[in-house]
């Protein structure tokens, strides 16, 4: 919440015309000198990654490894129920029972907060249209660090939209930003303290052509890569094969691999991933490819969010969580050195006739 910028809700509650609604204004009053917006504001700008330096430390983005979600901004205060708590928690907690809207099948932090942010709205007119007089407006909940982090666990990883009905309706188009966002979002979720950077000897090629990919990365890992036509049909494993696992242990260099653009021509989704333990894509990516479905997508998912060191379990998970299956059971990594968990980058590679 907000500092005393605004104390006129706080005396607008206490007054006659407040007095049948339960609700009051969250304010913090800082000490002498003390500005509380400062820190989030400094953390979200000094903790992004210094493009400019081509070194292994400025790839490193320790801003994934957390996210904190604010009722209001800085310039807000957060009103609160009584009874039932703030109306921010309220929608959060809401949206993680009943599922959040997402058209890739996979939820993330900022979804939630979209999410809870429109039953804010809900509760505010609710709360005008009892008051006599004077109405407000809602307080925005605001999302500091890593917004784009993938939530896997329970309910809230349920796509409300991913039902046979809606999906009977999707577009070609549609189902192509589907699959892009979801691998925007895998390369999202990374661990911020495994540096990765992937560059390919060239972004456009003809055709038959092949592209090499050359790495750079601060620690060792296994390594995926997954692969997205210009039709966004399917997503196959490009390397290693089936049942076959290769470790990159340097620092740099260039993948045993070549990539060939076949026909027709236009952009190629890759999406490179290095792993502390082993993926099994195997029972995911039957025959080495797959429909590029929100079920698919969202088993990719939990079996890449399986690297963290940490696996929690819900007893009831609803649909769409990652418990209840293989690529849920992970244990705890043990015995390795460095970060848990997996990195990601995505590459776009365009075909040319």
């Amino acid at each position: 919440s907000g500092g005393n910028r605004d104390m006129s809700v706080t005396r607008a509650f206490d007054s006659a015309a407040a007095a049948d609604v339960p609700l009051h204004a969250k304010v913090w009053t800082p000490r002498g000198g003390e500005r509380c917006e400062l820190p989030t504001n400094e953390l979200s700008k000094a903790w992004e990654p210094q493009e400019a330096q081509q070194t292994t430390r400025s790839i490193v983005f320790p801003k994934r490894n957390f996210t904190f979600i604010a009722a209001a901004t800085e310039r807000e205060v957060a009103l609160d129920d009584r009874d039932h708590g703030g109306l921010a928690t309220m929608g959060l907690m809401q949206c993680a029972d009943e599922g959040v809207p997402s058209s890739s099948g996979l939820v993330t932090a900022q979804d939630l907060a979209t999410c809870a942010q429109e039953h804010v709205g809900r509760n505010v007119r609710s709360i005008n249209a009892r008051l006599k007089g004077k109405e407000y407006l809602p307080h925005h909940l605001t999302v500091y660090g890593n917004g784009e982090k993938i939530l896997t666990i329970g309910a809230i990883a349920l796509a409300v939209d991913a039902s046979p009905q809606a999906q009977s309706t999707t577009t070609s188009g549609s189902r192509a930003d589907r699959v892009v966002t979801a691998f925007q979002k895998f390369a999202a979720s990374s661990n911020g303290n495994w540096g990765l950077r992937v560059e390919p000897s060239t972004y456009s090629a003809p055709v038959g052509q092949p592209v090499r990919l050359r790495f750079q990365t601060n620690q060792p890992g296994y390594v995926q890569l997954l692969y997205v036509g210009s039709d966004r049909q399917e997503i196959s494993r490009v390397w290693p094969a089936d049942g076959q696992t290769r470790r990159l242990n340097g620092p740099a260099g260039e993948l045993p691999v070549s990539l060939t653009l076949s026909a027709p021509a236009g952009e190629n989704i890759l999406l490179m991933v290095l792993s502390q333990e082993p993926l099994n894509l195997v029972p995911i990516l039957k025959g080495g490819s797959a429909a590029a479905s929100p079920a698919v997508l969202q088993q990719l998912s939990c079996e890449f969010m399986r690297q963290r060191n940490i696996v929690a379990k819900e007893d009831t998970a609803g649909p769409g969580a990652c418990a209840g299956d293989a690529a849920a059971t992970g244990s705890p990594v043990s015995g390795s050195v460095g970060v848990d968990g997996y990195t990601a980058r995505m590459i776009t590679l365009t075909g040319t006739p």
